[in-house]
């Protein structure tokens, strides 16, 4: 996992090796991202995601949920398929946008 903030925005890439980790260690990991200053914007790009599991995804879901409640917009960029079956599962809503990428 990479991550870098730019003001209140922090940005996370989350890469092949990173689908593999107990789901526990990917949540603490992607909270661990925002903590230490104020965050209004989190965009997390989801890179070659062609062998992601249901339970790294449903991580992703649930960070963006829980970012929404506490009034912060999540942002999502991932392949064309996975923006699909988010979009198909109506599970959206837990994003602000999701960006299609190659």
């Amino acid at each position: 996992m990479n991550f870098f903030r730019k003001k209140t925005t922090t940005y996370i890439t989350l890469e092949p090796p990173d689908f593999n980790v107990a789901a526990q260690k990917l949540w603490s990991d992607l909270v661990y991202t925002m903590e230490g200053q104020p965050v209004t914007q989190v965009t997390v790009r989801l890179y070659d995601a062609a062998v992601i599991s249901l339970k790294t995804l449903s991580v992703v879901i649930s960070l963006g949920l829980k970012l929404q409640a506490e009034s912060v917009a999540m942002d999502l960029e991932a392949p064309q398929r996975i923006a699909h079956i988010i979009r198909k599962l109506n599970l959206s809503s837990a994003f602000t946008r999701i960006t299609e990428v190659a």
